[in-house]
């Protein structure tokens, strides 16, 4: 049984991003990921980040 896993990462100061993401998940994938929501949030394109 897999669960999800949710956690808050804060970065350029005040912005922050909402994260959830099965336990399972492989450490470099989940890096991976966390860059491009992270570019994404940067260009203004916010979506919801599901892994």
């Amino acid at each position: 049984m897999s669960r999800r896993v949710k956690s808050i990462i804060y970065y350029e100061g005040a912005q922050s991003m909402e994260l959830a993401f099965h336990c399972t998940i492989q450490l470099c994938e989940l890096k991976t990921r966390i860059w491009r929501k992270v570019e994404d949030l940067s260009r203004g394109r916010g979506e919801e980040f599901q892994a």
